[in-house]
């Protein structure tokens, strides 16, 4: 079985997955060591890099919400949807539509595509809605929620899974709801929300949503556990914080706002934001952030190990490490590739540290410059 419960099977199998007391495999305890680097050889087989189209229609700011459709790679940029080619990086579709007319949205949060008809669906959150278009960007339909969730996924047709976080509804007191669009009826509620908690704590996530091989997975802050989500919410991945994760007791005090509890959780050297994840057979992704640090916990399935850092070393290509950064680099994975996308500003100052002319020719090609689109980081990993 070709999703997270073959790689529980290997973990249970292999000394360092080793199952808690709740029935959750436990990574290994992460070493927060802020001078580690994951060095790209000891986990890919290659690297490749490929600069995204840059022209007037295709000029990409902050991303957010990376996805993989098919050849493509998604996400969202400055209230805009963007479709590349994986392959060449060229552009194929902006879909820009802010408004409050017919098809259009006031507020873009998150974004998929189907993989059964291709159509286009984007979370409008202020406006508590779902907006649907074909794959060319011509609007079909929308429909209205009884929330106002924050990341959304689908297991099938008209069978959504939202993500609340600590916002409360008249309908829901539940971070994650299975709702059923067809009916307009929640289906299934997971995780209370804390009141005490949603007084001072509210984060947003870079992902809350991933597929591996069919099977649809969750992940939110602070919790460091990652679920299997279908006719049970079970418990597959739990991150190795320890003495990093934040206590049950710290959650009851009282602080005044987000900012007084980050105060608090930083002078202990608590993780509370996990800010990304993905996943495949062969390894388990997870980001998060310790105090301004970004840190990868890449676990490798075939080794049973969990490489933890906050820089990136691609030993392949360059001299110098590449600092992670949440405003800078994000990923996502499929059963072959970590794909990541930097910024060009990052690359060419990566590029200075080049040791071929791979480097310097794909620059020239490309004629890649500080105000260029994201390069595509395509990272092979290692098949025993």
């Amino acid at each position: 079985m070709k999703n997270l419960l073959w790689i529980a099977v290997i973990l249970l199998a292999s000394c360092a997955g080793k199952k808690s007391d709740e029935g959750i495999l436990a990574g290994q305890p992460v070493d927060l060591n802020p001078s580690a680097r994951l060095v790209a050889s000891a986990l890919f087989d290659t690297i490749e890099y490929v600069p995204l189209e840059t022209n007037d229609t295709f000029l990409v700011g902050y991303i957010e919400r990376p996805k993989l459709a098919g050849d493509d790679i998604c996400f969202i940029s400055d209230k805009s949807f963007y479709v590349f080619d994986a392959e060449t990086g060229k552009g194929s579709l902006k879909l820009s539509r802010l408004g409050m007319g017919p098809g259009e949205y006031q507020s873009l949060f998150d974004a998929l595509v189907d993989p059964v008809s291709g159509d286009i669906e984007l979370l409008d959150n202020n406006r508590k809605q779902i907006l649907v278009y074909d794959s060319a960007g011509n609007y079909k339909r929308s429909f209205s929620l009884p929330f106002m969730p924050f990341g959304f996924a689908k297991s099938g047709e008209g069978d959504y899974w939202f993500y609340n976080n600590n916002l409360v509804s008249d309908i829901s007191r539940h971070r994650l709801v299975r709702y059923d669009a067809e009916t307009g009826r929640v289906t299934g509620e997971h995780f209370p929300i804390d009141d005490h908690v949603a007084g001072y704590f509210f984060v947003v996530d870079d992902n809350n949503f991933a597929v591996s091989d069919g099977s649809l997975y969750y992940m939110a802050s602070p919790c460091d556990t990652l679920y299997r989500l279908g006719e049970e919410v079970s418990p597959v991945y739990r991150l190795g914080l320890d003495k990093y994760r934040v206590p049950a007791d710290f959650w009851k005090a009282n602080y005044s706002d987000i900012m007084e509890f980050v105060t608090a959780a930083n002078s202990h050297d608590y993780v509370y934001s996990i800010t990304n994840f993905s996943l495949n057979p062969q390894a388990v992704m997870v980001s998060f952030m310790l105090k301004d640090r970004l840190y990868w916990s890449l676990y490798s399935v075939a080794e049973g190990k969990a490489y933890t850092a906050s820089s990136f070393y691609d030993d392949f290509h360059f001299t110098e490490s590449l600092a992670l950064s949440p405003s800078s680099i994000t990923y996502v994975m499929d059963d072959e590739c970590l794909y990541c996308l930097m910024s060009s500003d990052q690359f060419l100052e990566l590029a200075e540290s080049a040791k071929s002319p791979v480097i310097e020719n794909l620059i020239r090609q490309y004629d890649v410059t500080e105000q260029s689109n994201p390069i595509l980081m395509k990272c092979r990993l290692k098949v025993d």
